[in-house]
């Protein structure tokens, strides 16, 4: 509930103080290490003190993101693009659980623990979970390759937001599966949160 609450005002909130183009609206994914870690060893209560005392080291640093230091396209590509691959392998790796179906796992602070917790139960996957994620991935993964967003020239130009039509298309199957093939239905949130 936390998140699904940050997700909805954190962005209402920042849509009203401005942005940039190094501004990321809602949840920020980089701190999911951070509040996973803090969360495992303290408890669930901790998060939100995590997360303000977070945005509050952010806008001490949100003046230095423009000092002059390198020029705009390598600072992007340096920064941005090596710091969104780390939060990118943190969150997959963080997802495998759900991926495979795994549940009760103990949760441990540091990221490779949890994988070879996740790795000492995989023979425990379950075929429904990973068909249904394989499937939905791989789709996703073809309609970022043949539609990718690039202008006419063939230059890079804002991506499709194929995400937001795969959890359409997952929202439909979840809900066709619980009601009418329930032996195939996924794990869903309302299983999580009835």
């Amino acid at each position: 509930m936390m998140g699904l609450t940050t997700a909805i005002y954190g962005p209402f909130i920042q849509g009203f103080m401005g942005g940039s183009a190094y501004n990321i609206l809602g949840p920020a994914a980089a701190l999911v290490n951070v509040l996973n870690r803090a969360s495992a060893e303290n408890g669930a209560e901790i998060i939100p003190i995590t997360a303000i005392f977070g945005g509050v080291m952010g806008l001490f640093v949100f003046p230095f993101t423009y000092l002059p230091l390198f020029d705009e396209v390598e600072r992007q590509v340096s920064v941005l693009e090596g710091f969104s691959v780390g939060v990118a392998v943190v969150i997959a790796f963080g997802q495998i659980n759900f991926a495979l179906g795994l549940r009760g796992l103990t949760r441990h602070p540091a990221l490779a623990e949890n994988l070879a917790e996740s790795w000492e139960h995989v023979g425990e996957a379950k075929a429904t979970e990973y068909i249904s994620f394989l499937v939905f991935f791989v789709f996703l993964y073809c309609l970022n390759k043949i539609k990718p967003g690039v202008d006419e020239n063939g230059k890079p130009k804002a991506k499709k937001p194929w995400l937001v039509f795969i959890a359409l298309i997952g929202v439909v199957y979840g809900y066709v599966t619980s009601k009418f093939l329930p032996d195939i239905k996924p794990y869903l949130i309302s299983d999580q949160y009835p």
